[in-house]
């Protein structure tokens, strides 16, 4: 028996160092939605970005990326800024504006919740808010980081969609759609080409999108909890994103495979 080979999706790692050793991780959080939605989740190790041929062979194989949150931050410098940030992390920084430049070149799907969605912004000429807690008449958006998983992954606040994008196509009109909220940091400005999908109701940008692009996709928020947890929404936009992945296989990678014994 044959089947239609699962579409490989790339999932960005994130570099810690732990008793000395520097080691690369990616949360099951991360991967499991993907699997739950028909691909299969490919960790991309940071020094892929230093070796063109091996970047490429990586690619070959790919038929979405998937950018998804982290502990650390993009270091300043990316969008313009002098000064350091404490907690960073340059060789994902590298490999992730790699990534999302190659998706928008070659129309790859693309999608990024949290950090990833910072890395889109930061690929397509935008900037960043370093420390939300700073910027007048925004809220807290670093809402329980310390909890239960229930805790910090329960929905905070409401979105106010834009008309006309993906989102305001996912969702019931009229329905009242809140999110989870988990981050130091967000999205000060959008560059060229980039649209507003959705903002905070404190006007913070929530979600963007490319609309010249078949499938590139971002949120502030964390749907991955929400996935796994049959929230329609969360489950949309990954559904949605495995579906991009399999018409980017169908057309550039006719491939069938033969399950193992």
């Amino acid at each position: 028996m044959t089947v239609t080979t699962p579409p490989l999706i790339g999932v960005l790692m994130c570099q810690s160092n732990q008793e000395g050793q520097l080691i690369l991780t990616v949360e099951n959080l991360y991967l499991a939605p993907l699997y739950h939605s028909g691909a299969v989740a490919v960790p991309l190790p940071h020094h892929l970005a230093d070796d063109p041929l091996y970047l490429a062979a990586a690619l070959k194989s790919l038929s979405g990326i998937f950018l998804p949150g982290s502990p650390c931050n993009i270091e300043p410098h990316h969008y313009g800024e002098e000064a350091e940030e404490t907690s960073n992390d340059p060789g994902r920084d590298k490999l992730a504006l790699m990534l999302v430049r190659h998706a928008l070149n070659t129309g790859l799907p693309l999608l990024g919740s949290c950090r990833g969605v910072h890395e889109m912004v930061v690929a397509t000429g935008g900037k960043l808010w370093r420390q939300l807690h700073n910027v007048e008449g925004v809220r807290e958006h670093e809402v329980n980081p310390d909890g239960s998983p229930e805790a910090k992954f329960a929905p905070v606040h409401g979105l106010e969609i834009s008309p006309g994008g993906w989102l305001d196509s996912w969702v019931t009109p009229g329905e009242a759609v809140r999110v989870n909220t988990l981050h130091q940091q967000g999205i000060r400005e959008v560059g060229p080409g980039v649209f507003i999908e959705a903002r905070a109701d404190d006007g913070l940008i929530e979600a963007i999108s490319i609309p010249e692009h078949p499938f590139a996709f971002g949120v502030q928020w964390h749907p991955e909890w929400g996935a796994l947890h049959d929230e329609p929404l969360s489950k949309q936009i990954f559904d949605a994103f495995v579906a991009a992945c399999r018409v980017w296989q169908a057309e550039h990678q006719a491939l069938a495979l033969t399950p193992l014994a």
